[in-house]
């Protein structure tokens, strides 16, 4: 399956900044786009981990339609590489949601269940996002 080969260890175990330029210089030098595609895809998951949302969004973008819709890959368990970029991109904007609400904009119903009160998003696209990603895959 595609992404088995690229099963290499990842250096910079508590790093993801680090492991960001790892992926990007083994993706210039990568010739086939495939290879390169789940590269990119991998730095713009650390992306995600290492918070920068803007930029990992931008780069799960451009590699969305690299595989075919139905192509499969082995990823931790086995996705359709197009929901599985979905998916990356729909917790990256819930991150941006919780950034934006659950520690930009915190008080003391913040996070708690039931959400009501003070505790709704005031700042809702990342949320918002999040929600119509997931309700597609």
């Amino acid at each position: 399956m595609i992404g088995e080969e690229l099963n290499t260890r990842r250096p910079f175990q508590y790093s993801n900044t680090e492991r960001i330029k790892w992926f990007r210089s083994l993706s210039v030098k990568e010739k086939d786009s495939k290879k390169r595609a789940l590269l990119n895809f991998k730095m713009a998951r650390e992306m995600l981990f290492a918070g920068q949302f803007d930029n990992a969004i931008k780069e799960f973008n451009l590699i969305k339609n690299y595989y075919s819709p139905d192509e499969i890959i082995k990823e931790e368990e086995v996705w359709k590489f197009s929901e599985l970029v979905e998916f990356y991109i729909g917790l990256t904007y819930l991150r941006i949601g919780e950034q934006q609400n659950c520690v930009g904009m915190n008080n003391d119903h913040s996070c708690l269940f039931p959400i009501a009160g003070k505790g709704v998003h005031m700042k809702r696209e990342g949320s918002v996002k999040a929600i119509e990603i997931f309700s597609r895959i």
